[in-house]
């Protein structure tokens, strides 16, 4: 989809209700695509939106071009709870990263236009707990507003959500 239900602050991109067709991925994958090793829904928008968002992960892994490596799911977590987990892990779904800025909710509420954190940090907290298969990463954009708050934001991944610290430390 083309749409996202936050409105952060550094946010650049331009929002629609447009919507890409089931059938036409499909098409795509079967005509376009030999192999791949890594696929990762959302990454400019916030892919929870759309109801169809399984469909399109059942539709990837019942292709040919299945990857071989990693299905992730880029998200800003507050829908999450809307999708049926075991559907996305049957359908391949090996990595959640997590579009996250703090923990405070001060500092999110400003940086992502209100939205409150709870809310993301249960979804998250209860994927985790029920899925400890799935890889949770989380993307971080760094600001003066949030650089205090980083270190508890790590802590809260290690300790809570079992995140393993990976390259740069």
């Amino acid at each position: 989809n083309d749409n996202c239900n936050l409105n952060c602050v550094y946010c650049h991109n331009s929002r629609s209700k447009r919507l890409f067709e089931l059938p036409i991925f499909k098409t795509f994958l079967e005509e376009k695509v030999d192999e791949l090793n890594n696929f990762q829904f959302g990454c400019r928008m916030e892919p929870t939106l759309d109801n169809r968002l399984i469909e399109f992960m059942e539709t990837l892994h019942s292709s040919n071009a299945r990857p071989t490596q990693s299905i992730a799911l880029q998200t800003n977590g507050t829908l999450l709870h809307r999708h049926d987990g075991q559907r996305m892990i049957d359908a391949g779904l090996t990595d959640i990263q997590l579009s996250i800025d703090t923990i405070n909710q001060n500092v999110f509420g400003t940086q992502r236009g209100g939205a409150k954190i709870g809310k993301i940090l249960n979804n998250v907290t209860h994927f985790s707990e029920e899925f400890p298969e799935v890889r949770i990463k989380f993307i971080v954009t760094v600001s003066k507003n949030n650089l205090d708050y980083i270190e508890e934001l790590v802590e809260f991944g290690l300790t809570v959500i079992g995140i393993k610290r990976s390259g740069m430390e």
